[in-house]
């Protein structure tokens, strides 16, 4: 798992699991009081429901600071995950 972080942009490769998730959520966390805050998944390699609920941390974290969380390059088995738990009016993201 790699986390890079520029600007208002939150950058998230390799596993996002149970295992590391809490990691990840709080590195995320510092970029959701920024400007637009962007979170790009187009590198995640391994995925489980755990990284649903990092995704619904953020959001919560961006509404808190007054700002709309925009999160691209969604891996389709997130989005599959988000559709099976009726997720996708909460979740803000952009087609695979």
């Amino acid at each position: 798992m790699n986390i890079k972080i520029n600007n208002n942009q939150l950058s998230v490769s390799g596993s996002v699991t149970f295992a590391n998730v809490a990691e990840i959520t709080r590195a995320g966390l510092t970029v959701m009081s920024q400007p637009e805050p962007v979170v790009d998944l187009a590198k995640i390699t391994e995925l489980d429901s755990a990284a649903v609920s990092m995704l619904l941390a953020w959001l919560r974290a961006a509404q808190q600071h007054g700002q709309q969380l925009r999160v691209i390059n969604l891996p389709q088995n997130m989005a599959s995950l988000i559709k099976l738990y009726d997720l996708t009016e909460l979740l803000p993201f952009e087609s695979c």
